[in-house]
């Protein structure tokens, strides 16, 4: 899986990732997008079509929980692309619908 190769996890620890990553929390606030939690923020990958040069679009703030459950979710079908996962898991997330 690429979440696990060595390049992913050579940019994940990278200041260029770390600079990314305040911009997304400046961008969209410290509170994850899905549940509103505001404790153990991770910026999310909605799709590594840009990886390593990443727009803010292609980001999302969530907590560790809501991570874990949009990748959970997208494991069981990886047909279906990061993105349109984690869109429909924020929005029913919200909804209190997951």
């Amino acid at each position: 899986m690429f979440e696990f190769s060595e390049e992913y996890k050579r940019h994940i620890k990278s200041p260029r990732w770390k600079a990314t990553c305040q911009r997304a929390y400046a961008t969209y606030g410290k509170r994850c997008m899905g549940c509103g939690s505001f404790r153990n923020l991770h910026v999310h990958h909605a799709t590594y079509d840009r990886f390593g040069r990443e727009l803010i679009a292609d980001l999302r703030v969530v907590c560790q929980v809501c991570h874990r459950g949009i990748h959970a979710l997208h494991r069981t079908n990886r047909k279906v692309s990061l993105l349109l996962v984690t869109n429909r898991y924020l929005k029913a997330k919200k909804a209190n619908k997951v």
